[in-house]
């Protein structure tokens, strides 16, 4: 019986999956593809750099470039950019899972159909988190449009700290919830809001196993890039040479995060089979 040229041992082991074995096959998801996995990554990462000195340039000479401002573009930036690396991971992902392997050109292809559709999740997530966020700033609006003496002044400020710790928190809670809508979209097919419903559903019973494990990758991440981030804080190094280490560093960086997402998505829709 000949062997499957297209079979590979599975990235992890089946059934339910320790915090551990999603770390490492994340790791290990790097080696998979890596000209898709980490190379669209960096190439992304060059274009926002890319893109960034655009904006700063003209915009630096009138406001002399607040770091927020710059910092809040460069998210919004990598929302858009990250989509596509973060859809091919997903491919590799669930192509590894099933010990099956796939190409970079097919992964790529594959990724970038879905690419769009998980940048609408990504947008879709956020505006959510957004406003439930944004509940916590209610009561300090009534309690300005109730009065403006002493005792609201007084009372205001203990209920806008309270409300958006509280909302804060349940936004976080929200965020965990959703985590999995895009390798949901990516690799079961769904559509944007069913992607958000799947993550839903999978979530009961899930949240501190994934919270937990976010909570470890990104110590993990926070370890590694920490050193890798340093070039970027001496002074003196050009500023090209900071982007390219910088570029190099999310090349690392997203398909890892990619990977942990796309395992604690693999590991949630066990119990449910709705993968074999």
């Amino acid at each position: 019986m000949e062997s499957d040229p297209d079979a590979r041992p599975p990235l992890v082991p089946a059934g339910p999956l320790t915090a551990g074995q999603i770390l490492g096959g994340a790791v290990r998801l790097l080696g998979i593809a890596p000209l898709a996995t980490v190379g669209l990554p960096v190439l992304a990462a060059m274009v926002e750099f890319v893109l960034l000195q655009v904006v700063a340039l003209p915009y630096g000479r009138v406001t002399g470039i607040p770091a927020a401002d710059l910092a809040a573009v460069a998210a919004l930036l990598w929302v858009v950019l990250g989509s596509a690396p973060a859809a091919v991971a997903f491919v590799v992902l669930d192509h590894a899972v099933r010990g099956r392997r796939i190409g970079p050109a097919a992964a790529l292809a594959t990724g970038l159909r879905r690419a769009p559709g998980l940048l609408a999740v990504y947008v879709l997530n956020l505006l959510v988190v957004a406003l439930v966020a944004a509940v916590g700033l209610i009561p300090v609006a009534v309690l300005q449009a109730i009065g403006t003496n002493s005792f609201y002044r007084l009372v205001a400020g203990p209920v806008l700290v309270l409300s958006i710790c509280a909302m804060g928190i349940y936004a976080w809670v929200v965020h965990v919830s959703l985590i999995v809508a895009g390798p949901a979209h990516v690799v079961q097919g769904f559509g944007v809001l069913g992607a958000l419903a799947e993550s839903r559903r999978l979530a009961p019973g899930n949240w501190w196993r994934t919270f937990g494990t976010l909570l470890a990758a990104g110590a993990v991440v926070a370890v590694l890039a920490s050193p890798a981030a340093l070039p970027l804080v001496v002074v003196g190094v050009p500023r090209v040479a900071a982007g390219l280490w910088a570029a190099l560093v999310a090349g690392v960086v997203t398909p890892f995060i990619a990977g942990v997402i796309g395992l604690i998505h693999v590991d949630q829709r066990v119990p449910w089979r709705s993968f074999r």
